[in-house]
């Protein structure tokens, strides 16, 4: 039956990682599996954001990453420079990786998983193997 079959998120970079956690946050008894062809969920990356960047209602998850904060930034060029009273921010992939761990059940991530082939109602993984989804 559909209904038993899960939602497939095919990539653990920032914004599958993150639709992930709030989708299972959410609707704790959707079947969901976040596939990732890496090691490690996002990568090897620094994502860097403004406050202002990230919507309010979202705002509790990214704090979860623990970023990295600064209060103040300055921009500086080679004859100019800014300060400004906005607050920056940069997190690491190995936060994100740490908090997918954490938030989701093994059960419902796959690391090393490369798609080949994202299909209405399917993906198949690199080895051949094909995972019904809705």
């Amino acid at each position: 039956m559909a209904q038993d079959l899960p939602v497939v998120i095919v990539g653990g970079g920032l914004a599958g990682a993150l639709a992930a956690l709030r989708l299972a946050e959410r609707q704790p008894d959707l079947p969901l599996l976040l596939v990732e062809g890496g090691g490690s969920f996002g990568g090897n990356h620094t994502w860097s954001f403004f406050d202002s960047d990230v919507p309010a209602a979202a705002r509790d998850l990214v704090a979860a990453l623990t970023p990295v904060r600064w209060p103040r930034h300055r921009v500086r060029f080679a004859t100019r420079e800014r300060e400004f009273a906005v607050p920056y921010n940069s997190v690491g992939a190995e936060a994100l990786d740490a908090l997918v761990r954490a938030r989701l059940a093994p059960r419902q991530y796959r690391l090393n998983a490369q798609a080949v082939r994202i299909a209405p109602g399917e993906v198949e993984l690199a080895g051949g193997e094909v995972i019904p989804a809705r």
